[in-house]
């Protein structure tokens, strides 16, 4: 029996080590570059594939900074709060050649739903939509060809707590029918090819419930239930998948209570109406696995081919294979049957958020994310375009999985250095003993990378660390096949 425990979780470690040697596939921007807290940001992609970005910054003022012409602007306020309370949602969406980014402003006991308007880059108008009592939590918005939707909830001092769908240019509103019933935790907006506007939410049991209005319509369907999750449900994101005509949905479970397994869980489901497929994990390396770990912040996003994108926070600690905390992308073709996975930016640890994502007209996708105290904007365009992270910002030191891993002859190992020091990279043996010294030397500020060319060396498991004269050090486990 413990020669089986032992095989297994060797399996386990090369599954853990093949996910990640694909990571830091993504190039970053620190959008923010801010001295103080920054967070909640949003993305927002035009029609000619330029990138505007929102931010809250200190709870008080919302700033943004767009990319037009492949150039960077500077970083702009666009709106300051003069209420302690302050700023703490927004969304941000696109309406023909205008950009949009919507926010609630809390002062007293009431919210004012707020909103700036943005052409190439400029401000032109920033104004007040309605006054509500009490809170406004959890923006959402989605676009059509003519209305941006944006659906949130107030919760007021005392009483029932009401969800409400606004359209920017028509200023119609609706407070939803029994919504306190069906809608208690977390909801999203979406608009299938009809133009048919969906509101899919989930309460605090495991069922996700929807309602619609029809174009030209006055008033909601009923609801409906559409999924029996058999998991209690906490977030919600969903996309329609022209391709498929369906709707594709990701969903965020919560299995606190479970002491052997893994504490969230991400579903995948699609259909449309009531017709809806199976749910289905969407777990480490694409299967059920039932080990330690916690997923957070989902989003979908389709491509113009119709493959989904999912895109989550996740944190896993674990003596036998490692830590491994990122940003995680699960990929899947319209005809494909399996998920890729794969972690696509690493942290040193829990720190950061996966705020937003979006995509432009060449399927290449932007995530927001805060880490630390900034918001950051990741892509896969050419880095020249996107520009690399600041040496200022490089908040520690960190050693990076080696690429591929495991490997045959040859490996890449790539490690950040925040600050001048000096730095050993090493290799050593299962039982402690230095084999190789690859780099000793002076490092300034900045991201390296090293090969180890190991055709003189047998199959095995080894071990690379980094040490510095700063008190750093940190170790990977790397496995050499021929």
């Amino acid at each position: 029996m413990l020669k089986k425990n032992y095989f297994v979780k060797i399996l386990l470690f090369l599954l853990l080590m093949v996910s990640l040697s694909a990571a830091q596939l993504f190039q970053y921007l620190n959008v923010s570059e801010s001295g103080t807290s920054s967070k909640k940001g949003a993305v927002a992609i035009d029609r000619q594939d330029n990138i505007h970005v929102f931010w809250i910054e200190d709870n008080h003022e919302i700033r943004y900074r767009s990319r037009l012409s492949q150039s960077w602007s500077n970083v702009m306020t666009v709106y300051q709060s003069d209420s302690p309370m302050g700023l703490a949602t927004l969304t941000a969406n696109v309406l023909k050649d205008s950009v949009f980014v919507f926010f609630a402003d809390q002062k007293g006991d009431s919210s004012y739903l707020m909103y700036c308007k943005f052409l190439d880059g400029a401000l032109q108008k920033s104004d007040t939509l309605k006054r509500y009592l009490g809170t406004i939590e959890n923006l959402r918005s989605t676009a059509q060809t003519a209305q941006i939707s944006i659906a949130f909830r107030t919760t007021p001092p005392a009483g029932i707590t009401d969800y409400y769908v606004f359209q920017y240019s028509s200023q119609t509103e609706w407070i939803l029918p029994n919504a306190e019933s069906y809608a208690s935790s977390d909801f999203v907006l979406a608009y299938d090819k009809g133009d048919t506007l969906w509101f899919f939410s989930i309460n605090a049991s495991d069922y996700v419930y929807a309602c619609y209005l029809q174009p030209g319509d006055l008033q909601w369907s009923d609801w409906s239930t559409i999924i029996a999750a058999e998991l209690p449900l906490i977030k919600i994101d969903c996309k329609y998948n022209d391709f498929s005509n369906q709707f594709n949905m990701i969903l965020l479970s919560d299995i606190a209570s479970c002491t052997d397994c893994i504490e969230n869980n991400i579903i995948y489901t699609e259909g449309y109406a009531v017709i809806w497929s199976d749910c289905a994990y969407i777990e480490r390396t694409g299967y059920v696995y039932m080990g330690q770990g916690s997923y957070n912040d989902p989003h979908i996003e389709i491509t113009t081919t119709g493959t989904r994108k999912l895109f989550y926070k996740f944190d896993y600690s674990n003596e036998v294979s490692g830590d491994e905390y990122s940003i995680r992308r699960a990929q899947r073709a319209i005809n494909d049957t399996a998920w890729n996975i794969t972690p696509i930016l690493l942290f040193s640890g829990p720190d950061f958020r996966l705020c937003d994502t979006g995509m432009d007209s060449k399927d290449s996708t932007r995530l927001a994310y805060s880490y630390q105290n900034d918001v950051y904007l990741a892509s896969k365009d050419n880095p020249s375009l996107i520009g690399m992270r600041k040496d200022k910002s490089l908040a520690s030191f960190l050693l990076y999985p080696a690429y591929p891993n495991p490997f045959n002859a040859s490996t890449c190992i790539r490690y950040q250095i925040p600050v001048q020091a000096n730095v050993s990279i090493t290799v050593f043996d299962c039982s402690g003993k230095e084999l190789l010294t690859l780099f000793q030397g002076h490092r300034k500020s900045g991201f390296y990378s090293i090969n180890w060319q190991a055709e003189d060396f047998p199959s095995g498991v080894y071990f690379i660390s980094l040490k510095t004269d700063r008190g750093f050090t940190a170790c990977r486990k790397i496995v050499l096949l021929k």
